[in-house]
């Protein structure tokens, strides 16, 4: 979005900020970034405007009107979510039933009685017809393909709205200021009933509490910074630690290689079911007096965090791609570089579907895949240069409020979170609802995923620094 325009919405918000107009703030903004205006084109508004459809279904519906062609009467629509049918057990399909004789070896082929085709054979040409009726009907173009995604992307609310719902919840939480105190007790208590799950890093009974605090400082891939006191009155230790993700900040104390990982100091060797482990045992130990905002944080703070979910995404699709093309160098730079960008576009939880949308084709598309991958590293480029402005803009504009309104806002992205969970969209399960990707992988893709998630930690923790120091 042109900077004018962007600063022209902002100025808006903070006026319906100002006026304490705390009607679902979240809709609010996103009406103000993708909602209809008089100045824009109705149609790109119109679609941004489709709240009721599900993420997964945007990009297809939007593929539908991009790519209106026909091949035998059947509307063409190449997009992956109408790919995979077990009718048809390869990618692509049209969106109508396809007629037999379309898509099967003709006929005079398969009754002949000196021709015979195995099953392999005959599944790779069904797939060949399929993907030059699809090339034909992007007009191989795939600059203008993937420019259609993008376009779907940036224009919808949906890939949006969760996550700004999650930041906003995080930063107004924080600057609520509330803290926690705890004392030198609590800590003999946790040592005392948690002792057999904590990897204490002294072998004392109980740890000082200004290394806890130290601990804490460290520059790392937590991107909050808190405030953190410690006193020593001759009688107790204090140790006053901010309300907001708390499991964090202990896992932070307890478990050295929980540090490393969020540090990126030393190798990385934490896979998501560790991490989740280190949560579950956290949360034991201090579920009392978790608010419900931790709670509501939690899940964004557990991606922002570790990219669980990012990673296992992209491993999947490294893994298959690089192998498609045998492991050429180039292939596998573009992919890292279009990695390096997702982990640090803000969208934490809608990054990993906008991922898929823009690496399933190249998977299925057996063209071109190198030009393929340029076009959707620039692509992505320009999407997390807008979706931060977005991010940085609308932070601002809330910071400009005085506390008490700002309080009053947290109450009402609360009740944004609570809709959220309620249509369990995009990113809430029944079991970890910080895990909406199928975890279960075998001994060679934990290998890879580990040291994709390395690099992600190594990548955010670069990128914080050089916006530090800017």
């Amino acid at each position: 979005m042109d900077k004018i325009i962007l600063d022209g919405k902002m100025r808006e918000l903070s006026i319906i900020l100002q006026e304490g107009d705390t009607r679902d703030c979240i809709k609010t903004i996103c009406d103000l970034l993708y909602g209809r205006n008089k100045q824009e084109d109705s149609e790109n508004t119109e679609m941004g405007r489709i709240w009721e459809q599900k993420i997964e279904a945007t990009i297809a519906n939007s593929m539908k009107s991009a790519y209106q062609k026909s091949a035998n009467g059947k509307v063409i629509v190449p997009h992956y979510s109408a790919w995979r049918t077990e009718k048809y057990r390869f990618l692509f399909t049209h969106l109508d039933e396809i007629e037999e004789a379309y898509i099967k070896i003709p006929e005079k082929i398969e009754k002949a009685e000196d021709i015979q085709i195995d099953e392999v054979q005959r599944e790779k040409q069904e797939k060949e017809r399929v993907q030059r009726q699809y090339m034909k009907a992007i007009d191989n173009d795939f600059g203008r393909y993937y420019q259609n995604i993008y376009e779907t992307i940036v224009k919808s609310p949906l890939f949006f709205e969760a996550d700004i719902t999650y930041i906003l919840l995080q930063e107004l939480w924080i600057e609520s200021g509330k803290s926690q105190i705890f004392d030198d007790e609590v800590f003999e208590l946790w040592n005392d009933d948690y002792g057999d799950f904590l990897d204490c890093f002294q072998k004392k009974e109980t740890a000082p509490i200004k290394y806890m605090g130290d601990q804490l400082r460290k520059p790392g891939v937590i991107p909050y910074y808190y405030i953190i006191e410690h006193e020593d009155n001759n009688e107790k230790q204090e140790f006053k630690m901010t309300m907001a993700n708390l499991e964090f900040q202990i896992a932070l104390i307890y478990y050295e290689k929980f540090r490393d990982l969020c540090h990126g100091t030393k190798k990385v060797s934490y896979d998501f079911e560790t991490v989740d482990k280190i949560i579950e045992n956290i949360h034991k130990m201090i579920e009392e007096i978790i608010e419900e905002t931790e709670s509501m944080v939690f899940p964004y703070m557990v991606e922002k965090i570790t990219g669980m979910n990012l990673c296992l995404e992209f491993s999947r699709y490294y893994r298959i791609i690089t192998r498609l093309e045998n492991g050429k160098k180039d292939i596998k730079n573009h992919l890292l570089h279009i990695f390096n960008t997702f982990c640090v576009m803000p969208n934490v939880f809608s990054r990993a579907y906008i991922l898929k949308e823009l690496l399933e084709p190249v998977i299925f598309f057996d063209k071109d895949r190198n030009r393929q991958l340029i076009i959707i590293e620039n692509r992505v480029k320009q999407m997390r240069k807008i979706f931060s402005e977005y991010v940085e803009a609308i932070i601002h504009a809330f910071k400009q409020m005085p506390k008490n309104v700002r309080n009053k806002y947290l109450e009402e992205v609360q009740k944004s979170y609570r809709l959220l969970k309620q249509d369990m969209r995009p990113i809430f399960k029944e079991d970890h609802h910080y895990l909406f990707i199928k975890s279960q992988l075998n001994e060679e893709e934990k290998l890879l995923y580990r040291k994709i998630q390395k690099s992600y930690i190594n990548f955010s923790l670069y990128y914080i620094n050089e916006k530090k120091s800017n």
